[in-house]
């Protein structure tokens, strides 16, 4: 049985590169992260001198990287807070039932030929980091407009149990057709039915806060994101 303990995503990262991203995970002791060409995250599983250290090993200096920890981090002498932002974890209500994609909606599974359509719409966007292997973190879908990307969404943390809706954006001249909606309500299915319960990041002033509401995200925590260097 998937393991539903919510305090697990105070530190969503941590516990996605030591459990269903662990393959991709970097690192050991007190300190994971991603490949640098996947996602930019890294991860502590103890805000702590000997945790830094640890991610020392795994950070290059100059190197910016996020770090999501349910408070401000204690920063070492030896790092420093680039800029730090609140977000907000949003997690899907389970007491609602899904609703289900329109019966004609049509999508198109993005693989990595797609990728250079993706970055070019993330550039637009600006949805939140997307590289060029982050493909490979879930499935990503989208609503496309011959070889224009109109829409897409996808996944990225993967914890047991839990499973994170990402990259959510639309491309301006497709904007309100509801095309981002019905993604999203493709991926709460999906993962409902695998036996994952989707949850998401939004900044705390972003507009699509209410349009996750709508879609019976409800708010579970404010997360802090640190862009941390060390020298």
């Amino acid at each position: 049985m998937a393991d539903r303990s919510y305090n697990r995503l105070d530190n969503p990262v941590g516990y996605s590169l030591n459990e269903n991203h662990r393959s991709l995970a970097i690192g050991n002791g007190l300190a994971r992260r991603y490949p640098a060409d996947t996602a930019p995250f890294v991860a502590l599983a103890e805000d702590t001198a000997a945790g830094f250290a640890d991610l020392a090993k795994i950070v290059s200096p100059g190197e910016a990287v996020p770090l999501v920890s349910p408070l401000p981090p204690a920063i070492p002498a030896n790092w420093q807070v680039v800029r730090q932002r609140n977000m907000v974890q949003m997690v899907y209500d389970q007491d609602h039932s899904p609703v289900a994609p329109q019966t004609l909606f049509s999508f198109n599974t993005l693989t990595e030929k797609d990728v250079p359509a993706i970055l070019a719409l993330v550039e637009l966007t600006r949805p939140g980091p997307f590289l060029p292997r982050t493909i490979g973190l879930g499935s990503y879908v989208a609503v496309c407009d011959g070889p224009k990307i109109a829409a897409m969404a996808g996944e990225r943390f993967s914890l047991e149990g839990f499973r994170e809706i990402s990259a959510v954006c639309t491309h301006p001249d497709y904007q309100k057709r509801g095309y981002g909606t019905r993604l999203i309500n493709y991926l709460i299915a999906k993962n409902l039915q695998a036996g994952s319960l989707p949850f998401l990041h939004v900044f705390e002033d972003n507009p699509a806060k209410q349009l996750y509401e709508t879609l019976h995200f409800r708010q579970r925590k404010i997360l802090t994101l640190s862009v941390i260097m060390h020298s």
